[in-house]
């Protein structure tokens, strides 16, 4: 059994623990949703934990291995991202809809695929809708992360299939202590 440790989120501390056992123990909900304030590090416990699944070292996400280093650094042809559109307030329809064009094909560089979805609670009921179908029957290897600010623009149908993650939030003066406690300028 692989050995997780989530170690590049600040605070957090019971959220980590419990997805580092479940991560270690296998069973991660194939669909995640983070959420919490802009800049309280959802992307990057999205990226931790996708590095951890994929790691195959004992002491994983190791950062080292080829599947950790194109995770990390944005280059793995298997995590699909759905950003909001530039210029648009909501992630259309179609950016959802183009999902069910690559679900089906095997993945490359992992064993499996992953879908993040940034500005979740920015998708109008009709895309979440269309998402919620996938989320039902999710096929085997895939992994939804939705990330978001406010979960409760979510449709409770999505969040129910979901496991959901609220990240902490921090005053800008913990956050100024921190950065100055663990990093030179």
């Amino acid at each position: 059994m692989k050995k997780v440790k989530i170690d590049r989120l600040y605070g957090n501390e019971s959220i980590k623990k419990y997805i580092e056992d479940r991560i270690s123990n296998g069973d991660l909900f194939h669909a995640v949703i983070l959420s919490g304030k802009e800049g309280s590090g959802k992307s990057t416990l999205a990226k931790q934990m996708i590095s951890a699944i994929a790691c195959r070292s004992l002491n994983a996400p190791c950062g080292q291995c080829d599947a950790c280093k194109k995770i990390l650094n944005d280059e793995c042809v298997d995590v699909h991202t759905i950003k909001l559109p530039e210029g648009r307030s909501f992630v259309p329809i179609d950016s959802i809809r183009a999902i069910y064009d690559t679900i089906a094909y095997k993945p490359n560089d992992l064993d499996f695929k992953v879908y993040l979805i940034q500005k979740g609670d920015k998708m109008l009921p009709l895309a979440q809708n269309a998402l919620l179908k996938l989320l039902e029957e999710p096929p085997e290897n895939v992994y939804f992360f939705i990330l978001c600010e406010d979960e409760k623009k979510l449709l409770p149908t999505i969040r129910s299939r979901c496991e959901v993650f609220r990240l902490q939030e921090f005053s800008a003066e913990e956050l100024e202590r921190y950065l100055r406690n663990n990093f030179e300028y």
